[in-house]
């Protein structure tokens, strides 16, 4: 999933993403950390965006199954498989 706001230059956008865990064990900025750091740069690029004065493109992308079991769904990290 991604969530893009379009500033006045879209040539030039920053990227920011991670992902939802599928693993119990994930690390200590992993995951939902990651997420919640795009949203909150979302939020202050969507305030910039009311303004007048966003510059260039923002994207938040969220990753799901990026370590998925091929027994659960036949395919070994169907989401980074999906997303490239």
């Amino acid at each position: 999933m991604y969530i893009r706001i379009i500033g006045e230059d879209d040539s030039k956008t920053t990227m920011v993403g991670s992902h939802l865990d599928s693993v119990s064990e994930g690390g200590k900025y992993d995951g939902v950390a990651g997420i919640s750091a795009g949203v909150e740069i979302l939020k202050q690029a969507f305030e910039k965006k009311k303004q007048g004065k966003l510059k260039k493109s923002f994207t938040l992308t969220i990753f799901r199954s990026e370590e998925s079991n091929p027994h659960n769904n036949g395919t070994a990290c169907l989401g980074s498989y999906i997303a490239t």
